[in-house]
């Protein structure tokens, strides 16, 4: 049987940290014994405690050397120590760690790209250094074409690269988990209840939501922010600025996102930039009405006044009008519902992920060992 390493840095358990664990999970049932290896960090000892949960071996990396070559050689020893047939990795840090252990000269390296944010001159520099170390790679994959154009852009053969979407089984909730939650926040169950799923940093446009929402000509409803970030203190100033602060609540990462799902009415999604968010394919799965901006791989799951209602990035006018037609129209609410629930289940299954993936996963492992024989 095959062995793969799925290795992230991961700050908390968000959209590409579920992909990994999705993917996991199909590969282990699909003749795969699939791995992971989580880069120390914020989210590294969440993840592996998940990943054991489900039964797979995990194992956190901590290094606190300084430099690179320390955790260059303490890698390099792991790998051949777990006899690990086929890298995977998510994310700059460890695409650059293993470039830099000559991995892709060593064993089938595959990458996935989720997401990069350019927030500092840090970031920018990680972006160029990571797209340039990609070369290296057997194959990277896009979760959007957009993040494919991107990877073509700065150089990438065209037969190295391709485009993946997210798939995931969905997860249930508690029973009663509308009615305790909403007891919990203090939300009545005739006030809409708004959410929004994501990290609190600049690209997922938290802030226009806030203004949006601060715009509305209706006041019977509450948002809840799900996630963690370096901006949630500008942001509780936002909403006491816009006086609005009384009807907003910051709820920190929690780990039982599908029981929010269920609490809420309507799902809003701002970003400026994305992939394919996995939190938004969940609340269509959990059949919540979506409003999202067209960013990314999104418009390309939902049909805009089908499955929900797509918005330009950064158009506050826009998002305003589309809550405001949303929570005034309880039937167009379950007719996107209905339908984004159908498109959910139509094509983005963990299934269908986990196929493409293990396709590739196949054909570049064959090439590694005809390369290396």
């Amino acid at each position: 049987m095959p062995r793969a390493l799925q290795v992230i840095s991961t700050g908390g358990m968000y959209g590409a940290e579920r992909v990994l664990l999705e993917l996991s999970r199909y590969l282990n049932d699909n003749g795969w014994d699939s791995r992971v290896l989580a880069i120390d960090g914020a989210g590294a000892a969440p993840l592996v405690a998940a990943a054991r949960r489900m039964g797979m071996q995990a194992d956190l990396f901590s290094d606190q050397s300084t430099g690179i070559l320390a955790p260059s050689a303490k890698l390099t020893r792991f790998l051949d120590a777990q006899q690990i047939d086929l890298v995977h990795s998510h994310g700059y840090k460890p695409d650059i760690l293993l470039a830099l252990t000559g991995q892709p000269r060593r064993r089938a390296c595959i990458a996935t790209c989720h997401s990069w944010y350019s927030d500092n001159w840090k970031l920018r520099l990680y972006e160029k250094l990571d797209k340039r170390v990609l070369r290296s790679f057997a194959h990277v994959v896009g979760v959007s074409a957009e993040i494919e154009h991107s990877l073509l852009a700065a150089g990438l053969p065209r037969k190295l690269v391709s485009v993946v979407q997210n798939g995931l089984d969905p997860v249930l909730p508690a029973v009663g988990a509308r009615a305790a939650i909403r007891a919990q926040l203090g939300i009545a169950e005739d006030c809409h209840f708004i959410l929004r799923v994501g990290r609190l940093v600049e690209p997922k446009g938290n802030d226009i939501l806030l203004r949006a929402l601060a715009n509305l000509p209706m006041k019977n409803w509450h948002v809840v922010f799900l996630g963690e970030g370096a901006t949630q203190y500008s942001l509780e100033a936002e909403a006491d600025a816009l006086r609005i602060r009384g009807l907003t609540t910051f709820c920190g990462f929690q780990p039982n996102v599908a029981d929010y799902l269920a609490a809420a009415d309507l799902f809003v999604s701002p970003s400026l930039q994305e992939g394919l968010p996995m939190v938004l394919l969940e609340a269509m799965a959990a059949g919540l009405p979506v409003i999202s901006t067209s960013v990314g791989e999104i418009p390309s799951v939902m049909v805009n006044e089908r499955d929900g209602l797509l918005v330009n990035p950064g158009n506050t006018g826009q998002l305003r009008d589309a809550m405001a037609t949303a929570l005034s129209s309880p039937a167009d609410r379950l007719r996107w519902s209905t339908q984004a629930r159908a498109t959910f289940t139509a094509s983005f299954s963990r299934g269908a992920m986990g196929r493409s993936y293990g396709r590739l996963y196949d054909a570049v492992l064959r090439q590694s060992r005809d390369l290396m024989a």
